[in-house]
């Protein structure tokens, strides 16, 4: 296997930041590593196609993968066992998200559903929501009341809909953005920061239809957008090679960014920002200055995330290499192709 067919499909961070885990795409397997010494933990084998996605549970003991099996497995780390595995889809399952208290899993798949499930006890479930198109990203709000997702591409004139998790209805749906790419919940759930092919990122108040605030500033598309936790700013990156941070919601001390960046990533605390692509950097999001670039690497940097503390960040690259950096130096600590055991 070479090229696309060996790359990982997802990267993440365990709560605390001791273990990294990849999606392993056709090697079927989810691999666990401890990130200080880049020792491998688990191969985690059973499901019987491409590994799709990945998530820790908040405990960091267990994680969840999705798969185009049709499955969504739940897997004790340390046993390398499957502790519990659902079935519901009637096509692969594209990704996956977990609640904040653990106790809740939600699933999107290619055959345009999306399913609330039990992270504990064995359960069905019907479709929350249905949706048209590919690409599919998901995502609980903290409370794990309400659920987004966003499309890498949405049919032309759909609106985004927002569903409630617990009733399966769509009280909310973004219309004033057509072709949304990109959706966040942000303010502790209280908004949602979206972008898409209009140009424009848009700022959302749940329950309302209407957009709070709209930043304008990019000539392309909106290829992706973050934003922290705490809701004060919102990034996005544009097909234009450029990187803008607003204030929210009104829209003021915007920072410009230029590169290549394909995704765009913000610390847990909202301090830093990261972009990545063709090379990963680290920003100020409040000064705007750069901090520093991670020792670069000779591919496409497709998927990317922080550790909780923003010491770490791990990304995968279009050839099946896993990288893990240093912060602080920009330093890359070590690599590991998709089926590589140590």
């Amino acid at each position: 296997m070479t090229g696309n067919e060996t790359d990982f499909k997802a990267v993440a961070f365990s709560p605390d930041g001791s273990r990294v885990a990849g999606a392993a795409g056709m090697d079927r397997s989810v691999r666990i590593w401890n990130s200080n010494s880049g020792d491998p933990q688990a191969v985690l084998k059973g499901h019987t196609d491409v590994v799709e996605d990945v998530a820790f549970t908040p405990d960091g003991s267990r994680v969840v993968s999705a798969s185009r099996d049709r499955s969504i497995r739940v897997w004790d780390i340390d046993s390398q066992e499957t502790v519990a595995m659902r079935l519901g889809h009637g096509s692969g399952v594209s990704c996956v998200d977990v609640s904040a208290d653990g106790q809740e899993l939600i699933s999107g798949g290619t055959d345009g559903t999306i399913r609330r499930w039990s992270a504990q006890a064995e359960s069905s479930a019907a479709p929350i929501g249905t949706y048209r198109g590919g690409g599919w990203r998901l995502a609980f709000d903290p409370d794990a009341a309400r659920v987004i997702i966003s499309k890498e591409s949405t049919p032309s004139g759909d609106e985004l809909p927002v569903w409630e998790a617990e009733s399966g209805e769509a009280p909310m749906s973004l219309r004033a953005q057509k072709n949304v790419i990109a959706a966040e919940f942000t303010d502790g759930g209280q908004r949602i920061v979206t972008g898409g092919h209009d140009k424009a990122v848009h700022v959302w108040d749940v329950g309302s239809d209407e957009a709070q605030s709209t930043f304008l500033g990019h000539s392309g598309p909106i290829l992706d957008v973050a934003a922290p936790l705490d809701g004060n700013r919102a990034a996005s990156v544009g097909e234009q090679s450029r990187v803008e941070v607003s204030s929210v919601p009104e829209g003021g001390s915007r920072h410009e960014f230029l590169g290549d960046p394909w995704g765009v990533e913000f610390s847990d605390d909202g301090s830093f920002t990261a972009t990545f692509g063709n090379s990963v950097d680290i920003w100020d999001a409040d000064l705007g200055n750069h901090v520093v670039t991670l020792e670069p690497y000779k591919q496409t940097i497709k998927h990317f995330d922080l550790s909780t503390d923003c010491k770490l960040a791990i990304g995968a690259a279009r050839d099946g290499q896993m990288l893990l950096w240093d912060t602080q130096t920009g330093r890359q600590i070590f690599s590991r192709l998709v089926c590589e055991a140590g």
